[in-house]
């Protein structure tokens, strides 16, 4: 703080927009009397925001008054509405400031807003305040909620109660937001308010959102909910992934009877993948193994492929004859039976796969490449040093990312002691989402970072994580979420702050809050392809 203070004025924009992210992350106490002076003189509008929430984030009450003075500062173009980013990051930051004052603050922001939308219901005068705010077709609207939730429950709690209690069936886009917001009270009014979402007819295409927002509370009464409209709609590829999301193995039956041969593939899939998530939980007298394994046999590459990553993530060891003759065969095109053997712990596989991974090595096309950095990765979990030269050699390729990736990563866990306090997870992007098993207590932090590579279709089209088409599955993005709060992940390490108990979760998929609103974005794409490595340092 001192060498921001004494130097703000000489040192370079990056310099101090980068002291001024690292106090906002710090939350550094006191920091209102030393710098809110130094801050009033600011001048550039991108670190005006960076000090607003800078200060807000330390709950200075006096991020309030700057951000007061900051408005007529960021004000651009010929109309004098405030830039949206800027709008986002300071009505994002404020919400750290309890108290009916910023609620008050935040609500003033909304003729703002409604100037930087194109639709007209955003501006229509015949709606009620609050629901003017919330009907942006951007996440916009869901930032400015999830901050009036965090600055005033009650309050914020009864406006989108107003809202969601008034909508017609099917809720309008509007109501999206108010979904959205719903979420972050993350009690059971939020939950009995949600479920009542759980239907198309009255959710109409927000179906798919609910279904997420609802699955990210921590609550028995959210996991009723679900449970009660999956077993009245089984058919429902949302709900078939919720039941994975919130591990409910009471559904594991139904979600075996999904995965039979006569049901759709996209259906069988996802009840493949939610069996992977209910994890080694056992249902009685339930033959989910042979289900799997019977998908196993499939023509179609996506479904061997997500049985292998379900029966790989359940932990059964009857499982393993099975995969071993996947993996060993031309079946595994992807390396996705490895991958489950390495996730099981199959060491007695190792010599094979080192023997597989180096007939692979004189192939290069795209599909063989992406299996060979599967079968590396494996052989490096399962600490085989007797394939440290093909993995060498993968590790060397250049013009492939992805194998160079795996091939380094290999040889890092074959060669380097695990750093104490880490834990990584191997994302495959085939799953919407991670459960890491790490609970957090309110106001506890983790540090996390992401690399690695995927993408959509042919393994041809595998990218760096954050740079992926868009299409034909998921946004590309890859995000730590605890409660209803997300965080995105990059390749540095970054911070998450609990702000209530949870657990930590990683999803492969635009966090539910911003998405576009009808985005089914809970359907299982045609065929994942790469994979991501997440360190968590506890």
């Amino acid at each position: 703080m001192a060498a921001l203070k004494q130097y703000r004025g000489r040192l370079k924009f990056g310099t101090r927009r980068a002291m001024a992210r690292f106090l906002e992350l710090v939350r550094a106490p006191g920091i209102g009397e030393e710098l809110y002076p130094v801050f009033l003189e600011e001048t550039d509008p991108h670190l005006l925001v960076q000090d607003v929430r800078a200060l807000a984030a330390a709950r200075d009450s006096r991020a309030l008054e700057l951000a007061l003075c900051a408005l007529p500062r960021l004000r651009a173009g010929p109309n004098g509405a405030l830039k949206v980013d800027r709008l986002e990051a300071i009505a994002g930051g404020l919400g750290a400031v309890p108290g009916g004052e910023t609620l008050r603050f935040l609500e003033s922001l909304q003729p703002d807003l409604a100037a930087s939308r194109s639709d007209s219901l955003a501006t229509s005068t015949e709606l009620p305040t609050g629901e003017r705010l919330f009907s942006s077709r951007s996440h916009r609207g869901s930032v400015l909620a999830e901050a009036m939730v965090r600055a005033d429950r009650e309050r914020g709690g009864e406006l989108l109660g107003t809202i969601l209690d008034g909508a017609p069936s099917p809720a309008p886009e509007s109501t999206w937001l108010g979904l959205a917001g719903t979420a972050f009270l993350g009690d059971d009014r939020a939950a009995d308010r949600l479920g009542r979402y759980l239907d198309r007819r009255r959710a109409g295409p927000l179906f798919a959102a609910a279904v997420h927002f609802l699955a990210s509370l921590d609550r028995p009464a959210a996991s009723s909910a679900l449970l009660e409209a999956f077993l009245r709609t089984p058919a429902e590829l949302p709900l078939v992934l919720a039941m994975g999301h919130r591990g409910i193995t009471t559904a594991v039956p139904e979600l075996v009877s999904l995965a039979a041969a006569q049901r759709p593939a996209p259906l069988r899939a996802a009840a493949a993948i939610a069996l992977g998530l209910v994890g080694q939980h056992r249902a009685s007298g339930v033959p989910v193994v042979p289900a799997l394994g019977e998908m196993l046999r499939c023509s179609d590459p996506a479904l061997r492929d997500a049985a292998c990553w379900a029966l790989g993530r359940r932990g059964d060891l009857e499982a393993l004859d099975p995969l071993r003759a996947i993996a060993l065969s031309d079946a595994d095109e992807l390396g996705r039976a490895a991958m489950a053997l390495a996730e099981l712990g199959d060491s007695e596989s190792a010599p094979a796969l080192a023997s597989l991974l180096a007939r692979l090595s004189p192939r290069d096309d795209p599909t063989s490449l992406h299996r060979r950095a599967l079968v590396a990765i494996c052989l490096g979990r399962l600490g085989h040093r007797g394939a440290r030269d093909a993995i060498q050699a993968l590790a060397t390729l250049s013009g492939q990312p992805l194998a160079a990736f795996a091939g380094k990563a290999a040889l890092r866990l074959l060669m380097e002691a695990p750093e104490d306090g880490v834990r990584v997870f191997w994302i495959d992007p085939l799953t919407p989402l991670e459960r890491t098993g790490i609970r957090l207590r309110a106001g506890q932090s983790l540090d996390l970072r992401a690399a690695g590579f995927w993408g959509w279709g042919s393994p041809s089209a595998v990218a760096s994580w954050d740079a992926v088409p868009a299409r034909p599955g998921p946004a590309p993005r890859l995000l730590g979420q605890v409660g209803p709060r997300t965080f995105p992940l990059g390749p540095q390490w970054s911070r998450i702050l609990a702000e209530e108990p949870g657990e930590l979760v990683l999803l492969t998929l635009g966090a539910p809050q911003k998405a576009p609103p009808g985005a089914d974005e809970a359907l299982v794409p045609a065929r994942a392809v790469g994979l991501v490595r997440v360190e968590v340092r506890l």
